[in-house]
Formats: C-alpha cells, structure tokens, sequence
C-alpha cells in the first residue's frame, strides 16, 4: 500500500530533538514546518483507509477478484503523487529511449 495522509495522530507524536549538525537546522526546521501543516488537514479518513487495507490483504470487498498490485496507492494524495512520479517516468523513458536501447547487443 502507498497511503497518503490519513487523519491520525501520527504527526502530532512525532517528538523532535535538537539537531546535532549545525547545517542541517535549516532543514529540519522546514520539515517541522511542513509537518505543522499537515496536522489536522490530512485529506484521508483512516477508517476507511483501513478498511481498503483489509480487503487488500484478504482479498474481499474491493479487492475481490482482483489481482493485487505490488502497490496500491491510498487516498487522492497519495493516487497524486504515484500518478505524477509515473507520468515523469515516462517523460524520462521517452526522452532516453534511444540511450537506453543504444547498449543492446547489435543483432
């Protein structure tokens, strides 16, 4: 499963120490910005979220039928990031194409 983010308290228990490395307190600093942000506003319902993983897992509901993937994205974020990860994928492959078949064993 590729899940989003799910309406927990998972971001709220995150305990932060002092960071030991001077030149990443900039960073870590923005990633407890961006973690304050996310509390309360996570678009996904994890009841259902873990509803889906069940089915998943047993192969019932909405999973019945089906052939599980190897990974099943979770939540309209997380759809969103695999979707646009998959699409600049492909924008890579094409713009490479010729590089990549370029090491074949010339027939």
């Amino acid at each position: 499963m590729e899940p989003g983010y799910f309406r927990t308290r998972a971001f709220g228990n995150i305990n932060h120490v002092p960071p030991r490395v001077s030149d990443y307190a900039s960073f870590n600093a923005a990633v407890r910005d961006v973690e304050a942000g996310i509390v309360g506003n996570e678009p996904g319902d994890a009841a259902k979220g873990v509803s889906i993983m069940i089915d998943l897992v047993k192969g019932t509901g909405v999973a019945a039928g089906k052939e599980i993937p190897l990974r099943v994205p979770l939540g309209a974020d997380g759809w969103g990031r695999i979707r646009a990860k998959c699409e600049n994928m492909i924008k890579i492959c094409d713009d490479w194409e010729q590089v990549a078949k370029s090491t074949d064993i010339a027939q």
